[in-house]
């Protein structure tokens, strides 16, 4: 939609995505955990439990809400950068991550599995026209943002961080 320069129709559907998590959420606590909204909800991951308690803000909460506040702040490539960084980039980390053999000691993660976010974060940003030093920088913090246990999610920051840079870095 970014592409086809319908920015405001991506603005709505995202925003109407993070309403539509919160409804979930707000249905879920009043029927307490019945019905089939709820249910859904379940078997899709956007609310999670542990041990039968319900903890609403899952990473798609996260993720919704940073993606509408970057498409109403940074237009186009801030946006389409954070978007594609977290859609993509975080993904392969994960899958990569998987199968990592190296651990970094007290975080948790492998080597090989940030080697795969900063290189596709930087592939993609220099798909979309960012220069490569740039690329490379933004990459570098998008990788430290995915590797560290900060109290924010990831899904949060990563989108953001990316278009706040992106946009200081590219005038």
């Amino acid at each position: 939609l970014l592409l086809a320069g319908w920015r405001w129709l991506a603005i709505g559907l995202t925003s109407a995505a993070t309403f539509g998590y919160l409804y979930l959420i707000l249905n879920h606590s009043s029927n307490r955990g019945s019905g089939v909204l709820s249910n859904l909800a379940l078997q899709f991951g956007l609310i999670m439990e542990n041990g039968g308690k319900p903890v609403y803000l899952s990473s798609t909460f996260y993720a919704f809400s940073a993606l509408a506040l970057l498409l109403l702040l940074y237009y186009p490539k801030p946006a389409i950068g954070g978007i594609l960084t977290l859609t993509v980039s975080d993904t392969v980390a994960a899958v990569v991550g998987l199968h990592g053999k190296v651990k970094i000691p007290r975080l948790g993660k492998t080597v090989e599995g940030s080697a795969a976010m900063f290189v596709s974060s930087a592939l993609i940003l220099m798909a979309i026209g960012v220069p490569f030093y740039i690329a490379g920088i933004v990459a570098l913090c998008a990788t430290i943002i995915e590797m560290l246990p900060l109290p924010v999610d990831d899904n949060f920051l990563i989108p953001l961080i990316v278009g706040i840079l992106l946009e200081a870095l590219i005038i």
